[in-house]
């Protein structure tokens, strides 16, 4: 999927769900539910801009969208699939992938 911001391009019609910065960190956590990802990583291997990851991080984790972990001096995020938004999200977007034939 191309992110808004994003350097990297994969045409599909889960893009649609993913308007704004904090859809597509979340979109991005969301593809990678088994992981947790320091906000660099993250920024990395999305082609994100850090600030604003780093800015969606905390609008997603204050909104209980994603949970955070401290390891050392370092915060790792992952999606929170307890929350029913965030499994809701995460349905459109494996929806549309599946539509695609990318399943």
């Amino acid at each position: 999927m191309k992110y808004p911001g994003s350097r990297k391009r994969r045409p599909d019609s889960s893009r649609l769900f993913v308007a704004s910065l904090e859809q597509a960190v979340l979109a991005f956590l969301c593809e990678n539910p088994e992981r947790s990802f320091y906000s660099v990583e993250l920024s990395d291997d999305a082609g994100l801009s850090r600030g604003g990851v780093n800015q969606a991080l905390h609008v997603l984790a204050e909104a209980g969208l994603v949970g955070a972990e401290d390891r050392g001096q370092k915060r790792f995020y992952r999606a929170n699939l307890a929350d029913a938004r965030v499994r809701a999200f995460k349905a459109l977007l494996d929806a549309a992938t599946a539509a695609d034939g990318r399943s």
